[in-house]
């Protein structure tokens, strides 16, 4: 399994054949900057209560449903292996509830079809969205094992894999590569409640929210104003 445990690793920034405009560059430096100055990535929008309270919501009751599966152009009910035991170290509801939080936040979920030497799935692993690129080959060098072209490249690994390979499941706003990621969409909104919170915390932090008004009926210089005002905000 280390070949496997190999394209889970992240993408590393100093890999020369990685091109700097690529978005996993942007992801290491922190991820598109939003109005208000706070850079915005999909695993740091979980710092914000309500986008981490929605994506356990959504990803935990989605994985809480039955998921069954039947015998093709019938009702029966049939039981599939790699169903009931996808992954040695993942429960089935683990796993649909991590497929779940990278299509909400990434817009898409990748995983390695691990097979047995019959060629059937045994096996499904997860991989990380942000190490996954997406493409299609020209109409040219598709072939009858692989009609869409669509190949991906997984972290450090140059080869190309093909849907045989991974498993994609696109979220909303597919375009028949991947799906967009709504994170990168609320860049905007997320920033500036995450720039809100640290501001909020900041003057809470430094005492400014002290109650009452400073008056005198002396007429003051400039000077002394200016040391009983920063002799107040040092208080």
């Amino acid at each position: 399994m280390t070949f496997l445990r190999g394209l889970i690793e992240s993408r590393n920034v100093q890999n020369p054949a990685q091109p700097l405009t690529s978005a996993a560059l942007l992801d290491w430096l922190g991820g598109p900057k939003s109005a208000s100055g706070v850079k915005v990535t999909e695993a740091g929008s979980l710092k914000m209560p309500a986008v981490w309270r929605a994506v356990n919501l959504l990803a935990s009751s989605t994985a809480a449903l039955p998921l069954k599966t039947y015998r093709r152009g019938t009702h029966d009910e049939v039981s599939i292996p790699v169903m009931s035991d996808p992954h040695p170290d993942l429960t089935g509801y683990e796993i649909a509830e991590l497929r779940m939080t990278h299509l909400l936040l990434w817009g898409n979920s990748y995983a390695f079809k691990v097979r047995n030497g019959r060629g059937q799935v045994a096996e499904v692993w997860p991989l990380d969205p942000s190490s996954v690129k997406v493409g299609l080959l020209p109409k040219a060098k598709r072939t009858a094992d692989n009609p869409t072209g669509k190949v991906f490249q997984v972290g450090d690994d140059l080869r190309q894999f093909t849907p045989h390979d991974i498993l994609h499941v696109p979220g909303l706003g597919y375009d028949g590569i991947t799906g967009a990621s709504p994170i990168r969409l609320a860049t905007q909104a997320i920033g500036l409640g995450l720039a809100a919170e640290e501001y909020a915390a900041k003057l809470y932090a430094s005492g400014s929210l002290m109650s009452g008004i400073l008056q005198t009926e002396q007429r003051l210089e400039q000077g002394q104003a200016e040391r009983l005002k920063a002799n107040w905000k040092q208080k």
